[in-house]
């Protein structure tokens, strides 16, 4: 009787997963509703097959009981169908309505030129262009020019592996020549806060950038992260540095 065996066993199987999930869709009325509400499609089409029948079941696989023609092993095992899509539902639902995987990127970078005279080249987004790798296509879509202050909104397009996305910006905190803050409205990423911190030292200038982000889609943007996202996006800050560092090297 291997049917009646697996069936047996699916369903327990999914009676520990519900709780072990912390799912509980065994304690919801609206669970055993929905399972009624199936069942009432389940059974004609299922009875018609077996009673005619067009599906057969050896005999030595079951018990041989039968409700509505069906045999009862039929029942558990869509009890056991059901449950599980929804309790797999359930759970991945639950992890995306919790805050997504946080991600750090934070790089420093000296230059021998006063903040006075870096800042302004960061006042202008016209520049980002000139220190955004080709492949981005990054394109601003804004009305240009851009005036920089508190509550400034940027929009412009990027490109990645060939699929244009837009992306806009806004600007929280704009405190020249020391600092300013921009964040992800609306974009590829779950949250996206940029920090461009200038601190004044002796012979220069000493530019950080500290970046919180967090990538949509639970379990696949973390696999997505650790399998390239991460990688790409330290090439995109070496080819920023590697322009900057050409362009303010103070000769």
């Amino acid at each position: 009787m291997e049917y009646t065996f697996s069936a047996l066993l699916s369903a327990v199987g999914v009676v520990i997963l519900d709780r072990c999930m912390g799912t509980r869709l065994l304690t919801r009325p609206r669970f055993w509703l929905f399972l009624a509400i199936m069942y009432t499609f389940m059974i004609p089409v299922n009875g018609y097959l077996t009673a005619r029948p067009i599906v057969l079941y050896g005999t030595e696989h079951h018990m041989g009981i039968r409700l509505l023609t069906m045999p009862v092993e039929d029942f558990v095992y869509g009890f056991s169908f059901m449950t599980f899509t929804l309790i797999v539902w359930e759970f991945f639902k639950k992890k995306e309505l919790r805050s997504p995987k946080a991600y750090t990127l934070e790089r420093e970078q000296f230059f021998p030129v006063p903040a006075e005279l870096l800042f302004p080249f960061f006042e202008k987004p016209e520049n980002l262009g000139s220190i955004t790798p080709s492949w981005l296509k990054f394109n601003i879509t804004s009305p240009l020019p851009i005036v920089m202050k508190p509550g400034a909104e940027i929009e412009y397009t990027i490109s990645w592996l060939g699929i244009p996305l837009r992306w806009k910006t806004l600007i929280e905190e704009f405190s020249p020549p020391d600092r300013f803050v921009d964040s992800q409205v609306r974009g590829p990423y779950a949250l996206w806060k940029h920090t461009h911190s200038f601190a004044r030292i002796d012979g220069g200038t000493i530019m950080t950038d500290h970046v919180v982000y967090a990538l949509p889609f639970g379990i696949l943007g973390s696999l997505a992260h650790s399998l390239g996202i991460r990688k790409q996006l330290q090439r995109i800050f070496d080819h920023r540095a590697n322009i900057l560092s050409k362009q303010f090297s103070g000769k």
